[in-house]
């Protein structure tokens, strides 16, 4: 039988519902995904695992691999998306709509996308002769806590000689990115009738200076400035901040929760030590009286080279000069396995996580024919040092 198109794969990869989400309620398996993509890949020839994320049920990450050796090309990617609320979108975000200059599904370009690329990329490969390896990564949770790519890393016995991670970036190559670190600070106080507030404790007052403490940690991460970036420091927001409900009483709970994006210049280490360190000297006698949560799980930065191999390849073969990005995706994980490592895609992030999210069809033709020179190079020829 014929293979199918990268339509048709587009399609029912789309419609197969993997969301990933902290909300229970919303929250997906990925199982129906990676059973697609093994048996895609399978038809192709790939020797096929499947790896049980253990911190969650029913996630599954796929490691396939055609050829032998060492050394090859790994292709990577998430099989889970955010979550769609089908009343801000024209179309339905599960079936795959197609128009003039577009296909519009959830996950078309972040990044289910990416597989059918992957797939239709290594069909011109099946049953050929390969000097390296082409491996092909689809993991679990990256839109919530990256476990998928942290239990892939924990029993990765791969060394790829190159690693393409397939996020929408509008085929340019990029290089480096800044990490992800978010915190949840609560302050506990006693509450009291405003009419006097000396017998009660007002956590309100208890997280202002709190905050003191955060802006004054903030100021001291401008030593990390990293010249490739935009914005060349880290950056701190806070996002939220509740307490209280009513005018007229001592509140005795708030809540904030602020953000990290630190440089390949920051270890997150330092910065989880030192928030803490920075928030108890501020508030003093009432340090006792605060938490400090991760939301997620820390990821660290992306700090690749412009110059490596697969970066100039990929920016000679697009037209596009290599560049970085403030936000984060697995390469903060996997450039361990090489320091060859770029982030590679088509559509544009500004349309990821967005209703009516869309892949252009004039990117199609492109990105195919450079993922197949790409694959060619390293692994059919092993020509790309």
């Amino acid at each position: 039988m014929p293979l199918p198109t990268f339509a048709e794969r587009l399609r029912e990869i789309v419609s197969l519902n993997s969301i990933s989400s902290e909300e229970p309620e919303l929250d997906q398996s990925n199982e129906s995904v990676i059973r697609c993509l093994e048996r895609w890949l399978r038809e192709l020839g790939f020797d096929v695992t499947l790896i049980k994320v253990k911190e969650k049920p029913l996630k599954y990450d796929l490691l396939a691999r055609l050829g032998e050796g060492d050394g090859g090309l790994l292709l990577s990617g998430h099989t889970d998306t955010v979550p769609a609320d089908p009343a801000s979108w024209k179309s339905a975000p599960l079936s795959l709509t197609e128009t003039e200059d577009r296909y519009t599904g959830l996950g078309s370009i972040d990044m289910k996308g990416f597989f059918a690329f992957a797939a239709d990329a290594a069909a011109s490969f099946s049953g050929k002769k390969l000097r390296e390896p082409l491996y092909i990564l689809a993991t679990s949770d990256e839109e919530t806590t990256m476990n998928g790519a942290k239990a892939f890393m924990e029993q990765a016995s791969i060394r790829p000689r190159a690693v393409i991670i397939g996020e929408p970036t509008s085929l340019t190559p990029v290089y480096k990115h800044k990490g992800y670190m978010a915190f949840r600070v609560i302050a506990h106080g006693r509450r009291a009738h405003s009419s006097n507030p000396a017998e009660g404790i007002n956590a309100i007052e208890i997280m202002h200076r709190a905050i003191a403490g955060i802006m004054k940690f903030r100021d001291s991460l401008k030593k990390f400035r990293s010249s490739d970036f935009k914005v060349p420091e880290p950056t701190l927001n806070i996002g939220i901040i509740r307490g209280g409900d009513s005018p007229n009483s001592v509140p005795d709970t708030c809540v904030m929760q602020f953000d990290v994006r630190p440089t390949e210049l920051t270890p997150v280490d330092f910065i989880e030590k030192e928030v803490r360190k920075a928030i108890a000297q501020s508030a003093g006698e009432y340090s006792g009286s605060i938490e400090i949560e991760d939301l997620y799980p820390p990821l660290p930065a992306f700090g690749g080279g412009k110059d490596q191999p697969v970066v100039r390849k990929l920016a000679e073969l697009s037209g596009n000069e290599p560049v970085t990005v403030g936000y984060a995706t697995e390469a903060g994980l996997l450039s361990a396995l090489t320091q060859n490592t770029v982030v590679f895609g088509a559509g544009s992030i500004s349309n990821a996580h967005q209703p009516d999210e869309y892949l252009l069809k004039k990117e199609i033709e492109p990105m195919s024919r450079i993922l197949r020179e790409i694959i060619c190079l390293i692994c059919e020829k092993g020509e790309l040092q």
